[in-house]
């Protein structure tokens, strides 16, 4: 299965078939760290969102976009562009 998670404000591909399991996972436990810290500035910027749907995005552009999208009544497009702004803010 492959992943998209936050590192440096930036998306990465992880396929977990391509990576020893124990590398896979204290990377990815690293990355979710990294976004438990951001959360409370996605908060500010979009009030609208809980901080449980934040948390459970997990820093993945994908989701935070869809969830941006649906809150503000945004296109796609300019979800994408927020969150991709956004993260690229704060890494």
């Amino acid at each position: 299965m492959e992943q998209s998670l936050l590192e440096g404000g930036k998306n990465i591909k992880v396929n977990e078939n391509s990576m020893p399991k124990e590398v896979l996972a204290s990377d990815t436990d690293l990355l979710k760290a990294k976004w438990q810290r951001q959360i409370g500035n996605a908060k500010i910027l979009w009030g609208r969102l809980t901080e449980i749907e934040l948390q459970d995005s997990e820093g993945r552009a994908d989701k935070l976009a869809g969830l941006v999208q649906e809150r503000y009544a945004l296109s796609r497009m300019e979800a994408e562009k927020q969150v991709d702004a956004f993260l690229r803010k704060v890494s």
